[in-house]
């Protein structure tokens, strides 16, 4: 549960300082817990100078790999990290049940079983009206349940008719988002109802766009033949607002990748992008795709794109394993 507004604002100060991308095999151990007590962290912090706290603020990322606890996964593999808000982590254990948990300070919750559905979307958000955290699932046949964090059941609310159910919904602002065809379908977790939001007006060139988050705003990848552009929402909810960050040539990328011995796939291109540092610098996850013994497997590389120079490049620690997948989280005291 979250502690309050007060508590969960000196949490914030302390989560913008470090960001993490968790991605591949869970397999190393976990973090060594700090030996501060947890209440003086932001009386610390409060007295450090302005100067040294800008500059913790403007660190890009690392990665680190985590172990999630044995007495979760109870020996089982196929757990699946499917979305993050605020330092805790949502995810999936193989036999569908869910969880939430906080590998900052080694704490994991059980969520209320589920009755038998086909559950297509996994989100996870926070309510600022009753500071409080809820995760939806949504089914194959548009039914939308809620869990609030600290009660043992879920609660039945508007169904969402959205074609893409797969994969989690986008966090921002209060809301969970989806693509369905033309527009984005917003959940606003306060009144636990839906609208629709327009898209940035792409013209007549893109082929797809998805969503994201990019600075705390909602954000689209839209892709086409020649160009990937980064929109951002800068003022959510309006739409005049949408404001085009990147072009990118798409035969930058093609021939950047294909130029690492890859096979590409125009369709798989480009996929998302996860993080802009203050340097902006991008960072992008892509999908390439393996032959291997006749079946075509995809893959996630990651590249980061210096708008400065139009440059690519790949960063170093990706060679470590196989990634499976990506979240970006801010770690943080909150307890699920």
């Amino acid at each position: 549960m979250s502690q309050g507004n007060n508590n969960r604002n000196d949490v914030e100060t302390t989560n913008t300082q470090r960001q993490r991308l968790v991605a591949g095999t869970l397999t190393c151990p976990p973090l060594e817990l700090p030996t501060l007590l947890f209440d003086l962290l932001p009386e610390i912090l409060c007295r450090l100078p302005v100067k040294l706290l800008v500059q913790l603020r403007c660190l890009f990322l690392t990665q680190t790999q985590l172990h999630i606890p044995s007495t979760l996964t109870n020996g089982n593999h196929g757990v699946r990290l499917i979305c993050s808000c605020d330092g805790v982590f949502c995810g999936q254990l193989n036999n569908d049940s869910y969880f939430l948990w906080n590998p900052s300070i080694t704490k994991f919750k059980l969520l209320p079983p589920l009755e038998n559905h086909e559950w297509t979307s996994l989100s996870f958000g926070y309510d600022h009206f009753i500071d409080n955290y809820k995760v939806i699932v949504v089914s194959d046949e548009n039914e939308v349940r809620v869990n609030t964090l600290g009660t043992d059941y879920w609660r039945k609310i508007e169904d969402i008719h959205c074609y893409t159910k797969y994969g989690p919904g986008i966090f921002v602002c209060g809301t969970v988002n989806w693509v369905s065809w033309d527009v984005i379908i917003s959940l606003d977790l306060e009144k636990e109802s839906c609208q629709e939001l327009c898209p940035p007006d792409f013209g007549n060139e893109n082929n797809w766009w998805n969503l994201g988050v990019l600075r705390d705003c909602l954000c689209v990848f839209a892709g086409s033949d020649e160009y990937w552009d980064v929109w951002i929402m800068k003022e959510y909810g309006n739409k005049e607002f949408w404001t085009k960050l990147y072009t990118i040539p798409t035969i930058v990328y093609a021939e950047f990748l294909q130029d690492q011995g890859l096979v590409v796939d125009q369709d798989l291109l480009v996929n998302a992008a996860l993080y802009i540092s203050e340097d902006d610098q991008l960072l992008v996850k892509c999908y390439q795709l393996d032959n291997n013994h006749g079946a075509t497997l995809a893959y996630i590389k990651f590249v980061v794109y210096d708008s400065k120079t139009g440059t690519l490049n790949i960063p170093e620690f990706q060679n470590n394993y196989e990634h499976r997948d990506a979240i970006f989280y801010i770690e943080s005291l909150i307890s699920p």
